[in-house]
């Protein structure tokens, strides 16, 4: 089954650069938003959510990204990173199930129909490579995220004594993502390893999760 999807864009703004022998970092300013192309509401509950493609939200979203290399001889280096990120959120006109929640309309019952206000989200990322040797490479980042509380304004049904209206509570959530890196040059290279969750507040809100990531890896 295909589906359309949301697609974020961004623009990066160089605002320094790093130096060898110099303390400040290099530091990227970035301005994003995400296209919602994707379907999100008017969901058939018999599909299970798989016919969602998206979740109807512009995300407007600013970032301070910087990054800041130490070089201890040979082949070994290790590169620090750190960023901050914010994203806003816009009210989200939902009908029926939504990738929010909320209840289709049923025999006798009428569905969801009203404004969801999604919480605003801020990302904070601690991310560490260090070099080996020529080829190979350890990686590490630490992910926190919290979510503001999500609201809803509107109808929605209650159900067998459980509301259907798609509120959610704030969260927090702490997330780890060790790798390995081989290059085979200056061109191609692999990296894979595991993506969790360790802890938070709320997080099955946010989605514990267990992945594992693979990526090719292809520079000019």
């Amino acid at each position: 089954m295909w589906r359309v999807s949301d697609m974020p864009v961004f623009l990066g703004f160089q605002l320094l650069r790093d130096r060898p022998g110099k303390w400040w970092p290099a530091i990227k300013l970035r301005i994003g938003a995400v296209l919602p192309l994707g379907k999100y509401d008017k969901l058939n509950p018999s599909k299970l959510f798989t016919d969602a493609g998206g979740l109807g939200d512009w995300a407007p979203n600013l970032a301070l990204i910087t990054v800041k290399s130490y070089h201890f001889g040979g082949f070994q280096y290790l590169v620090w990173r750190m960023s901050f990120g914010y994203a806003m959120t816009v009210p989200i006109s939902v009908h029926g199930l939504s990738s929010w929640g909320g209840s289709p309309s049923l025999p006798g019952l009428k569905g969801t129909r009203g404004t969801v206000y999604p919480g605003c989200l801020f990302n904070a990322l601690q991310g560490f490579e260090y070099s080996l040797t020529r080829n190979w490479v350890l990686a590490l980042d630490i992910q926190y995220l919290h979510i503001n509380r999500t609201r809803f304004s509107g109808r929605s049904p209650t159900i067998l004594g459980r509301s259907t209206k798609p509120v959610a509570p704030s969260a927090e959530q702490f997330n780890l993502a060790p790798a390995i890196e081989y290059n085979f040059n200056a061109h191609v290279g692999i990296i894979t390893g595991p993506w969790f969750s360790i802890a938070g507040r709320n997080h099955n809100q946010t989605g514990k999760f267990f992945s594992w990531v693979f990526a090719l890896n292809i520079y000019q």
